[in-house]
């Protein structure tokens, strides 16, 4: 896109917001979240080359530990929130990060050192990870803590989400 695009995107979101900027793309035949794809893959694969291991359709809106990326792994179709810190570095316990596959994690956590969540977890915005959250389960809180199982009709919505690289809100429930 030219300058002259960027420029009637940024006036269309000052006069007239975010529902006109969607719009304007479907016309020009793109997708709204484009914009903001291109710039989280391109995140991804300088993780990557720092040595993190990161799965297929994942959507890494937080940040990896700038010190240790190599020591995290998150597996395929996960969903990292913005403003998420996974840590790896602590003078007293450093150690690796290990998210599993299907795995939501909400806006603005903290996934602390030597902690694995597992294959289908929700962990809830704002909690603080500082132990393993089992597979299939909801955590919140600081520290976080299990409160309930995951439905299966619930898992199969996320993953449908995040592979086609839809907004949540265009999946329709079962």
């Amino acid at each position: 896109m030219g300058i002259l695009t960027d420029i009637r995107l940024f006036l269309l979101l000052l006069v007239r917001g975010l529902k006109c900027i969607k719009i304007y793309m479907r016309r020009q035949g793109k997708n709204a979240d484009e914009l903001a794809f291109a710039g989280m893959r391109e995140q991804i694969e300088a993780y990557r080359r720092a040595g993190a291991q990161i799965g297929k359709f994942v959507r890494l809106w937080g940040k990896l530990d700038a010190i240790n990326p190599h020591l995290v792994t998150i597996g395929d179709c996960t969903c990292v929130g913005s403003e998420t810190c996974l840590i790896t570095h602590c003078p007293i316990n450093p150690g690796k990060i290990k998210i599993g596959k299907n795995v939501w994690i909400g806006f603005r956590c903290i996934i602390l050192p030597n902690v694995t969540i597992g294959d289908g977890a929700l962990i809830g915005a704002g909690s603080v990870v500082t132990s393993d959250i089992p597979p299939n389960s909801i955590a919140c809180g600081n520290p976080a803590v299990v409160i309930r199982s995951r439905d299966p009709k619930e898992m199969k919505r996320t993953i449908e989400v995040i592979k086609n690289d839809l907004p949540v809100g265009e999946v329709p429930r079962q």
